[in-house]
């Protein structure tokens, strides 16, 4: 029972970073997610749209999952646990050090500022790795072969969505993106 708990609060913890910025964001007038939204090419704007829905699946089946159809494979617990604090960690570091530029998508009109400090010196998208983390962490601990399909399909939309973000980032900051992409992995 407390490792259920323990499993829950850092389910808890996690997502109270992803909607705490989001709060905290809007208070300050700044819609921060864009996922399907403005102007956006077609294509584009369908593959976010998608990639929403995965993503809002995936946490539905993870609390369906923590809440009523509890099993643990005991076997990889441990590194499930430190999975699931190592993307917690890396995506709180790099929502905390984008400050007011933090997006989840874009809007081609939005301004804002390249962040190549801190945990972005390493990786130029930690926030999507914290994201991939936290769920291959979850799957280590109550994976099943819907758990491995959700995942997959979420980490190839998110995967799509850094290459779109990635062009965005190419047109706004020119130069100073291209010397940042040159010099800093996609990931790890």
């Amino acid at each position: 029972m407390l490792f259920r708990l323990f499993i829950i609060l850092l389910f808890v913890i996690f997502y109270s970073i992803y909607f705490g910025k989001l709060h905290f964001l809007k208070g300050k007038q700044i819609k921060a997610v864009h996922l399907g939204q403005g102007k956006l090419y077609s294509k584009e704007k369908i593959a976010q749209q998608f990639m929403s829905g995965i993503a809002f699946s995936l946490v539905l089946y993870q609390i369906y999952k923590l809440f009523f159809d509890y099993h643990v494979d005991n076997r990889f617990y441990t590194l499930g646990i430190v999975i699931i604090i190592l993307g917690i960690v890396i995506f709180g570091l790099s929502v905390s050090e984008m400050k007011d530029s933090w997006r989840v998508g874009f809007e081609k009109s939005d301004r804002t500022t390249l962040i190549t400090k801190g945990i972005y010196a390493y990786s130029r998208n930690p926030a999507y790795l914290g994201f991939f983390l936290f769920n291959c962490g979850y799957l280590f601990l109550i994976g099943d072969a819907m758990m491995v399909l959700l995942i997959l399909v979420d980490t190839l939309s998110l995967h799509y969505l850094v290459l779109s973000e990635e062009k965005h980032l190419r047109k706004m900051f020119q130069k100073e993106y291209d010397t940042y992409y040159k010099k800093t992995r996609r990931y790890l």
